[in-house]
């Protein structure tokens, strides 16, 4: 079974979790992007 994180086809990963970034980066180079304190995406 193919690994989704293969599966993308990624050059690079980038996210705002650790706990996304640091699997990722056994396939491809990837860093975590933060954000500013007060900032909610799901508003």
């Amino acid at each position: 079974m193919l690994q989704k994180g293969a599966a993308l086809g990624a050059h690079i990963f980038f996210d705002d979790q650790d706990i996304h970034t640091e699997p990722a980066s056994a396939v491809v180079p990837a860093d975590t992007v933060p954000y500013r304190d007060g900032d909610n995406p799901k508003e």
